[in-house]
């Protein structure tokens, strides 16, 4: 057992024991210790541990990508585009004076003028309700707290 009195190994004297070196009292401590002897396995132990990793050749370096990666999505991606064209049904275009068709420049700027129009009543004077001709009947300025 331990002399009460005397104080456990330190790190840096276990290394110096395990090297070889170290005075006669803390060899005696060693051999009377059981809590220094415990630790002094498990130095050895990493030691040992650390001396093995380091005379193992390091690992194989990883395998360098090719580009054969990016020739098979571009494929996936070519072949994808062919079915598409080949399975889906050609788009139609609106037949004249449906709804997607724009009409000619005079049918466009009246349109625009209809637009302006409205545009200025809705900033100049209130807009005009479009659901009677008397106006509307709930008063927006009253419901958003207005006058």
């Amino acid at each position: 057992m331990t002399d009460p009195g005397i104080a456990c190994l330190s790190e840096r004297m276990l290394l110096a024991l395990v090297e070889g070196e170290g005075d006669r009292a803390a060899q005696a401590h060693l051999r009377d210790c059981a809590l220094c002897a415990g630790r002094m396995r498990r130095l050895t132990g990493d030691i040992a541990r650390i001396v093995r990793v380091l005379r193992e050749p390091p690992p194989p370096p990883p395998p360098e990508r090719s580009a054969r990666w990016l020739v098979a999505a571009a494929s996936v991606v070519l072949a994808a585009g062919l079915l598409a064209a080949v399975v889906l049904p050609p788009r139609r275009q609106p037949a004249a004076g449906g709804p997607g068709d724009i009409g000619t420049v005079a049918e466009l700027a009246a349109l625009r003028r209809a637009d302006n129009e409205l545009l200025a009543a809705a900033l100049e004077e209130p807009f005009p309700c479009e659901w009677s001709a008397e106006g509307c009947a709930d008063d927006a300025d009253a419901l958003l707290g207005g006058n």
